[in-house]
């Protein structure tokens, strides 16, 4: 018995002390986030001798370390159940994965020397404070080396047998069209609500179901159209499709018998930048009508329900853009299950699903999500399928033939895996050709239907057969050769909306290619030449499409395709400590980027205001920007930006590369040793990121802007008090809700000490409780009449004092919680259906 303590001793006492040193990490923190708002100039270990108290340090260091044992005994016992063996050799299997907390308290050390080098912006080596104290970085990133260490910890690396899934697929639709779901704000559901060419779409789908024609003009003919209203205009919508078919082919026949090839004459004018004028006087828009085409019966279901409930929203049209989004995870984990293992394929199709960009176009109407869903789908069966039958050609030659109907910039990628399967369907054989009749027809009449459909679109609004006749019709240019270099570059790496900045978790794409090559080298062909055919084109826009949409939008068609590789690694990662800890990092920062864009998501094309409401010390400045004018963009240090990016992409991709091969046969099996690579693996990222930042900060010639930290919600009140708000709600005009029920916290900085703030407190329609308590200070039961605002005054007593050499400045902590609540739509106070508490407002 006593061997026994002992031998359990040693691992109770490691978790013990990481658990307490998470808790002083953790206490540190909050100290630095009070510490970024003063602006007295003091420096860090000053401030800190002077503000930080000690006893809630040494109390959340004892919480955190009493927790840590407890849940590390709680797996032990349970484990020792479940495998029959002693509760000491299960806590010694448990015990490894809490040095994956060490990575979190890396990171504070980082920020610490950050600040005692420069306590203002910009920091010494602002990315280190970021990671380590803004959102959800650091908390997502040590929760998930923390999974995946316990899980190889308790598992020890044994391989599971693959289930038959027979639930596989509504399984991932749904808990994908669950996420979607709840990662849409409200608003969106709204009527009328969307950004950028969102609404032109939705106005195509009303004029189709309303009027039967694209002519955006009679859009507003019949507001309410039901279905049978849209089923009346299909025979004169045929009708019209054949007569317009006669003029074409009646055009085309009479210059074939003067021996000139026809072209048609453009007919059609200008109305505006995004319209033009046909000349039978529609008016239509430049954009490509398919997304506006597929909303059709969603909006007409809208409509109804509308119709029933007595309501104004777009439910149907958002519902069904998200189920798209969800079939495309779907096809995701089809397609990344002929690469690898199942659970990797799962793994990967869900960081696609809840990274940037494709988390925030699931509720946002833009052709790259169903051209991604109908892309990969061809591929899949085109390339992947070693031998397509003849349903699966049909249906992919109907999904590349709708390709170019959701944007003229599909039609280069959608003909050339077109081209490639047709040459694949004419097999050869020993004896010659092996021709496959049945399939090339299955394949090839929607492509060859659509693309002379396509040509009629454009001959019957335009006059002309050109491919880019309705941009012509506006007068804009469509592709610019000259700009590939910028625009492929500033797809991938721009500062504002660079895939690799927003989605860093694609950069495991690059690592992976090399092991996608060797091991599926008769996909490597069609792969890149797909790849390819669609960079070229969207890279030689004429500016470039990241101006227009910040996220990586414009790329996010292909992102399913550059799944694959990414599959392969995670595929690796299962067993590879080093890459799991790597791909969980560039993981945290992407899901650490979708979190705070669903918290706030604001206009697309405001990207500085994007950058300023996402990050404290706003380290992308330091990135390149390929907005500016010139060949790589402006400024005295941009060439060496961009050079040391690709340098450290470089170095990540060549560090990786090799664990991800499956030629390399050492695989980390022994489950102890999974945890301390998997941390390895991290820090050797962030050291990376964070040397990079460092380099790219004191690079000669940085157009960086000096400034203070900037917050979510700030308020600046007519008293010369600057407050901060957290909580579940913002700012809303002077003042901020405090949820019913809940509480919000207040920070306010003054240069001058308070004794006593007075608050106006505005309840609901009953009475109210409301408590106020300050740090270290008393609490305030505060009785409220309904409805007001009533003046209540509070003491300040206990504030944290920063004297530096910009003066004193004093920052005090208010928590106010409501313990009524009430929602404004029911109790007949607009249409609010949030749980209020009490709305305050500071003077």
């Amino acid at each position: 018995m006593p061997h026994r303590i002992a031998s359990g001793l040693g691992p109770a006492l490691f978790v013990t002390s990481a658990s307490a040193l998470y808790g002083l990490a953790v206490a540190l923190e909050n100290f630095l986030l009070l510490f970024l708002r003063q602006d007295s100039g003091e420096a860090l270990w000053s401030a800190l001798a002077r503000n930080l108290e000690f006893l809630p340090v040494i109390g959340a260091t004892v919480r955190f370390a009493l927790l840590g044992l407890v849940i590390a005994l709680g797996l032990a016992v349970a484990l020792s159940r479940y495998r029959e063996t002693p509760v000491e050799d299960s806590l010694r299997r448990v015990a490894p994965a809490y040095v994956c907390v060490l990575v979190p308290i890396g990171l504070d050390v980082a920020a610490i020397l950050s600040l005692t080098l420069s306590p203002s912006f910009p920091y010494g080596s602002n990315l280190a404070v970021s990671l380590a104290l803004e959102g959800w970085f650091e908390p997502m990133l040590t929760l998930m080396l923390f999974v995946s260490g316990l899980a190889h910890s308790l598992g020890g690396g044994e391989e599971k047998p693959p289930g038959r899934g027979r639930w596989l697929g509504p399984a991932v639709i749904l808990t994908a069209l669950l996420l979607f779901t709840l990662s849409t704000p409200s608003r969106f559901y709204e009527e009328g609500t969307g950004q950028g060419n969102m609404f032109k779409y939705v106005r195509m789908a009303a004029a189709v179901a309303g009027s039967g024609t694209l002519d955006i003009g009679r859009a507003g003919e019949n507001r309410d159209p039901s279905f049978l209203d849209f089923l009346s205009h299909v025979p004169r919508m045929a009708s019209s499709y054949a007569s317009e078919s006669r003029k074409l082919l009646s055009r085309v026949l009479d210059s074939i018998i003067q021996g000139q090839f026809y072209w048609g004459e453009p007919t059609a004018s200008r109305a505006n930048r995004s319209m033009f004028r046909s000349a039978s006087g529609g008016i239509y828009y430049i954009n490509a009508p398919g997304p506006g085409l597929l909303l059709v019966p969603a909006y007409l279901l809208d409509c109804t329900l509308n119709r029933w409930l007595g309501t104004e929203r777009q439910v149907a049209m958002i519902v069904f853009w998200q189920l798209i989004g969800a079939m495309l995870v779907y096809q995701i984990v089809l397609a990344a299950s002929e690469l690898t293992e199942r659970p990797a394929a799962i793994l990967t199709a869900f960081a696609f699903a809840l990274s940037v960009p494709a988390l925030f176009y699931t509720f946002q109407v833009y052709p790259e999500l169903p051209a991604g869903l109908f892309l990969l789908f061809a591929f899949r069966k085109l390339a992947i399928d070693p031998s397509p039958g003849f349903g699966a050609a049909f249906a992919s030659g109907v999904a590349l033939a709708a390709l170019p109907w959701l944007h003229q910039k599909y039609a280069l990628v959608a003909a050339t895996l077109g081209l490639y399967a047709l040459f694949r369907l004419v097999g050869g054989t020993r004896t010659g050709i092996s021709l496959q009749p049945m399939k090339l027809l299955a394949l090839g009449a929607p492509l060859a239907l659509s693309a002379y459909s396509l040509f009629l679109y454009n001959h019957a609004l335009t006059g002309s057969l050109s491919p880019t006749a309705t941009f012509s019709a506006a007068e804009r240019s469509s592709f610019e050769p000259r700009n590939i270099g910028k625009g492929l570059l500033g797809l991938l790496l721009d500062r504002d909306n660079g895939l690799f900045v927003f989605a860093p978790v694609y950069l495991l794409s690059l690592v992976g290619l090399s092991a996608f090559v060797e091991e599926h080298r008769r996909l490597a062909r069609p792969y890149f030449m797909t790849l390819i055919s669609y960079l070229l084109v969207i890279a030689s826009f004429p500016y470039w499409p990241g101006a227009i949409s910040t996220m990586g939008r414009y790329i996010s068609s292909i992102l399913p395709l550059l799944a694959l590789p990414l599959a392969l690694v995670a595929g690796r990662a299962m067993s590879r400590g080093t890459i799991a800890g790597s791909a969980l990092t560039l993981l945290a920062a992407s899901l650490a980027y979708s979190a705070s864009f669903t918290r706030d998501l604001i206009p697309s094309y405001d990207a500085q205001l994007l950058w300023s409401r996402t990050l404290y010390s706003d380290p992308a400045q330091y990135l390149p920007s390929f907005l500016s004018d010139g060949f790589l963009g402006s400024g005295p240090a941009h060439f060496a930006k961009v050079l040391a990016v690709l340098l450290f992409i470089a170095i990540l991709v060549y560090w990786l590369r090799e664990g991800a091969r499956l030629g390399n046969r050492h695989v980390e099996n022994e489950a102890g040793h999974f945890p301390y690579r998997a941390c390895l693996g991290a820090t050797g990222v962030l050291v990376g990121v964070i040397g990079i930042g460092v380099l790219l900060e004191s690079w000669p010639g940085n157009e960086s802007t000096a400034a203070r930290p900037r917050y979510r919600d700030t308020l600046s009140t007519d008293s010369g008090i600057e407050v901060w708000v957290e909580g579940e709600h913002g700012f809303e005009g002077p003042g901020a809700w405090v949820p019913g029920g809940g509480e919000s916290r207040f920070h306010l900085r003054t240069h001058r000490p308070l004794s006593s703030l007075t608050l106006a407190l505005t309840n609901g329609p009953d009475e109210n409780e409301v408590l106020v308590t300050e740090r270290r200070g008393s609490t305030a039961v505060i009785e409220l009449p309904p409805d007001g605002p009533h003046e209540r005054k509070v003491l300040l007593r206990n504030p944290h004092r920063f004297d530096g050499p910009k003066g004193e400045s004093f920052l005090y902590e208010l928590r106010v919680r409501s313990r009524g609540s009430f929602v404004p739509a029911r109790a007949g106070r607009g249409e609010d259906e949030r749980r209020l508490g009490v709305y305050v407002r500071l003077p």
